[in-house]
């Protein structure tokens, strides 16, 4: 799986997908928000999957509130400096959790002002 392909399951999947672009810090794939929290996600295809400039910036930065990043690639499962590794067959995994079961109506209709 690459890039594109990675790209084409996470749509499937419900993911609306943002591009990370920062002068100073890079870029970064994807950021994907879900819950209403914000995951930086990289898809590397080679073997110099831990080289991502960006994540790391993005995952130290305490202010900005994203403290985990993602990185598929051709390698084992394993967690390092805030950035979680998974091989890269796993972001087929991923799926969209439906918070809209979550919103709650509120009908006032019977109210007599």
């Amino acid at each position: 799986m690459d890039w594109w392909e990675g790209t084409q399951v996470l749509k499937e999947h419900g993911y609306d997908l943002y591009f990370y672009n920062n002068k100073k810090r890079d870029e970064i794939d994807f950021v994907i928000e879900e819950k209403g929290k914000v995951y930086p996600i990289e898809i590397k295809s080679d073997k110099h999957y831990t080289r991502h400039r960006a994540m790391s910036n993005v995952v130290s930065d305490k202010l900005n509130g994203i403290t985990v990043g993602y990185v598929y690639s051709n390698c084992n499962i394993y967690n390092e400096n805030g950035i979680q590794y998974y091989p890269i067959y796993m972001i087929d995994f991923l799926n969209k959790v439906d918070d809209s079961k979550n919103i709650y109506k509120i009908n006032i209709d019977s109210l007599k002002i």
